[in-house]
């Protein structure tokens, strides 16, 4: 065999040799470069339509790392709702929990913070669902954003937003299956005739 074709062997293998080098220290820096980057941090939009970037399917033990310990606790064996103190000395947060797993949040707002619901409503990728409950004959509707995972206990004439209630998204059929949500419905008369104001 002649010395020709082994040196081009040779050439070739070390040829190939310097490309995988180079694509494994290319992939590892870049590697290195996403993990160093901190979380991102969410938009305003995102911020008002999570409580305090805490959100339905995180676990419990996430909620404590965030949060640090409740101020009041039901839980047994997982399951159950614990409170944090809310913006307003009277009303706690409430998040519900089962299998050690939040499903749902119910947060009272209060000026300061943003209570305008159509600044609200404008956060939402979709119009949302109006729903009737006992107190919409005050006024108060929930609307309720299936995609996003969030409703706004609010009164329309008023632009005011007086509970914000956070879930995973979901179908509303599923939705209405929340023990928050019972009593309330897309209908006025069902309500009404459920003993409904």
């Amino acid at each position: 065999m002649s010395k020709k074709p082994i040196r081009i062997l040779l050439l070739i293998i070390i040829f190939v040799g310097v490309v995988a080098l180079a694509g494994y220290f290319s992939w590892k820096r870049q590697r290195a470069t996403n993990q160093s980057l901190p979380p991102p941090t969410p938009t305003a939009a995102q911020a008002q339509l999570s409580w305090q970037s805490v959100n339905p399917g995180q676990t419990f033990n996430d909620l404590i790392k965030q949060k640090g310990e409740p101020k009041q606790s039901d839980l047994t064996r997982g399951t159950g709702t614990v409170n944090y103190a809310g913006t307003n000395q009277y009303w706690d947060t409430a998040v519900s929990v089962q299998n050690d797993t939040i499903y749902f949040i119910r947060e009272h707002v209060f000026k300061p913070q943003n209570t305008s619901l159509q600044s609200r409503l404008s956060l939402l990728d979709k119009p949302p669902t109006k729903l009737y409950g006992r107190v919409s004959s005050s006024g108060q509707y929930l609307y309720v954003s299936t995609e996003e995972g969030v409703a706004f206990l609010a009164n329309e004439q008023n632009d005011t937003v007086y509970e914000v209630w956070y879930f995973k998204p979901a179908p509303l059929a599923t939705i209405l299956t929340l023990p928050a949500l019972s009593g309330y419905s897309t209908d006025l008369n069902t309500v009404r005739g459920e003993g409904g104001h």
